[in-house]
């Protein structure tokens, strides 16, 4: 199963050649220091999540016979982070994209970065690049507020029920065997 992008009003697909090998996932969270009179140190109020962002590297590789398919790879990541432009103005921003990696939740957001390394290995006639690595950085475009019991019940559809939380105790049927041996 391949991974891929999707344009989330156009529906254009952008299937990845290899899935990632590695995926970085962060969040940050925003704490506003109150300093208090006579007190040691501030002490600290959660004010709100910041952006989460998900990073990982394509790697594109292609044979002598597939001129400009590295290129044109890259070129379709590349225009993710353009604007739909008509008569010399900026019709619509960039498009949001729905990045699907298998049974892992889908991730809707917009692309802040992309940057391709391209390989050393070019088309003998061309010079056109056989070998890229795109390293794609996409920043979180949810509109609802997502709590923590969202990410912590979810499950892959994969999972034994043993794995899951149980609904009272809080805990899976792992933990609370640990618990009682």
């Amino acid at each position: 199963m391949k991974g891929f992008l999707v344009g989330y009003e156009s529906l254009e697909v952008f299937e990845f050649q290899l899935n990632p090998t590695n995926i970085t996932d962060g969040k940050a969270s925003t704490f506003a220091a109150i300093v208090t009179p006579a007190g040691s140190q501030p002490q600290f109020q959660w004010v709100s999540g910041d952006k989460r962002t998900v990073s990982f590297t394509l790697r594109y590789h292609f044979s002598e016979f597939d001129r400009g398919l590295v290129q044109e790879r890259c070129n379709r990541l590349l225009s993710l982070q353009y604007p739909e432009v008509e008569l010399g103005r900026t019709k619509r921003a960039p498009e949001r994209v729905l990045l699907i990696l298998g049974d892992r939740p889908d991730f809707l957001g917009h692309v802040a970065n992309v940057s391709v390394k391209y390989g050393k290995a070019m088309h003998p006639d061309s010079l056109l690049p056989l070998t890229a690595d795109v390293t794609i950085t996409l920043e979180e475009d949810e509109e609802r507020v997502i709590g923590r019991d969202e990410l912590r019940d979810w499950r892959s559809s994969e999972m034994g029920t043993e794995y899951a939380p149980e609904k009272e105790g809080g805990g899976s049927k792992e933990a609370s065997t640990l618990k009682e041996g």
